[in-house]
């Protein structure tokens, strides 16, 4: 298995009203004061270690976004967006690994040229 993170973004908008006097004061009425945005982008190879061959390419994305209040934050929360996101886009590429083992698309050509399910191939220890 191979792979490379090509998005991994955390973002925070703030509203511009919380910052002019007066104005601002509103926000304690529980108000939106930001947005937070998370996006985790994944791609995943499935290889044969023998041959190198490319046995199935998964390209997930997943985006969360969380409106925040004054009262909705906690402290060490910051980037919960971003790990929402990884947690999802992981869950995504599993679930079509589990889909295509289960639905016998991700198969390894064996010597004798008939296919083996993937999950009885063992992978030596590198």
């Amino acid at each position: 298995m191979k792979g490379e993170i090509r998005r991994f973004y955390w973002k925070v908008t703030y509203k511009p009203y919380i910052f002019i006097p007066c104005v601002g004061l509103i926000a304690y009425f529980g108000t939106p004061v930001g947005t937070g945005e998370g996006i985790a982008e994944l791609a995943v190879r499935i290889v044969d270690p023998q041959t190198g061959a490319v046995l199935a390419e998964y390209d997930k994305i997943s985006k969360k976004t969380e409106v925040h209040t004054i009262y909705s934050g906690k402290a060490g929360e910051a980037g919960s967006e971003l790990a929402a996101a990884f947690r999802e886009v992981s869950k995504q590429i599993n679930d079509s690994i589990v889909a295509d083992i289960k639905g016998g698309f991700l198969t390894k050509p064996s010597k004798s040229g008939e296919r083996k399910d993937i999950r009885s191939v063992s992978v030596p220890p590198s």
